[in-house]
């Protein structure tokens, strides 16, 4: 009877597995549709089974959703620290950490101030995010910033001028909701997934208020040239230009 409900349980496990499989295949294969992929981001969060029943961490399974929460912790927090591995490149993170210090120290010594956001950049920048996406870590979307009163405007510009005089992003708004998306191989291998994370509201808009001040100031000094990561141009009529060439 034991052995029953064992082989029972993994069968269903495997039929669960598979279904899950291809729920995350069809979110890989929608990137190009951002409302398709968002829906079927939101699908996947608003079940209990977002994540596979089971994970296989250093040869051993494991089931329990609690056990395995914790697991996706530690492996996608890992990743972002130094391996104690012979083939860790130390070399290449020696130079990271320098570009890092070099960095805080132009932040610091850099008596040129930061000018501070305008009423009318916030309100662009708003205007700018994108509708029905997934709430971040606070429950907030694009929707309740853009609906709400005209008070918010006001309290949203003196946190993010705030931020732009202290030079420093608060810690509650370096935390967001991290979800595991399969990419292929075993579904029960931590490594065949990749982490899409929503970040809080408030820091996308400041991102779009950087990104846009920073845009005016680099589209004038690259080159004609520069179609990669330029917006209004594309790679493919680099190519098509090469081509043609010769």
């Amino acid at each position: 009877m034991i052995a029953a409900k064992k082989i029972l349980r993994k069968v269903q496990r495997q039929a669960h597995n598979k279904n899950k499989q291809l729920k995350l295949e069809n979110i890989m294969n929608s990137k190009g549709d951002d409302k398709m992929f968002s829906k079927l981001v939101r699908e996947q969060r608003s079940t209990s089974s977002t994540l596979t029943e089971i994970l296989t961490i250093n040869g051993q399974p494991i089931d329990s959703p609690e056990e395995i929460t914790k697991a996706w912790a530690n492996y996608f927090e890992n990743l972002a620290k130094p391996l104690q591995d012979d083939n860790f490149n130390d070399e290449y993170l020696q130079r990271i950490l320098e570009d890092n210090e070099l960095i805080e120290n132009i932040c610091e010594t850099n008596t040129n101030s930061t000018p501070l956001v305008t009423l009318k950049e916030l309100k662009v920048a708003i205007h700018g995010l994108n509708n029905n996406k997934a709430p971040d870590v606070y429950g907030l979307t694009a929707e309740h910033i853009k609906k709400g009163d005209k008070a918010i405007l006001f309290v949203l510009l003196d946190i993010i001028n705030s931020i732009i005089i202290d030079k420093k992003i608060p810690t509650s708004l370096k935390i967001g909701i991290l979800t595991p998306v399969y990419k292929k191989g075993s579904a029960d291998n931590p490594a065949n997934y990749r982490g899409i994370s929503v970040t809080p509201i408030i820091l996308k808009i400041l991102e779009r208020i950087l990104s846009t001040r920073h845009d005016e100031i680099l589209l004038q000094s690259q080159s004609l040239l520069q179609y990669g990561f330029t917006k209004g141009k594309s790679s493919l009529t680099a190519a098509f230009i090469i081509t043609e060439c010769i």
